[in-house]
């Protein structure tokens, strides 16, 4: 699936993606607490945003990943911002998986 969004070209496997995070156990993030931004993002890209790859509690560092590739048009980081909350994420493409580090969820 093709989404260009955030001035990016992202190329998501959403099969392969859903699988990643089909059986992974939840961390301590409620989707009721972010963006609804973010949380409709990821969800486009196949990621359950309850279940990150890492998280570090505190730090409000939380790591994504998908199955495919992203291309942006103008560097590499997507702001979001709510009435309360601002949230950053770092994309990262490499061999044939995206990585996205997003920054100050809650």
């Amino acid at each position: 699936m093709i989404i260009d969004k955030y001035d990016y070209h992202f190329d998501v496997d959403i099969e392969q993606t859903e699988m990643l995070y089909k059986n992974r156990a939840k961390a301590k993030i409620d989707s009721n607490n972010q963006l609804p931004e973010l949380v409709k993002f990821l969800k486009n890209l196949g990621i359950d945003i309850e279940k990150p790859d890492n998280f570090e509690m505190g730090i409000a560092d939380v790591i994504y990943s998908y199955i495919g590739s992203a291309k942006s048009v103008d560097g590499y980081e997507i702001d979001m911002y709510g009435e309360k909350q601002y949230v950053s994420i770092a994309v990262y493409s490499k061999d044939g998986k995206v990585t996205l580090e997003v920054f100050g969820m809650r």
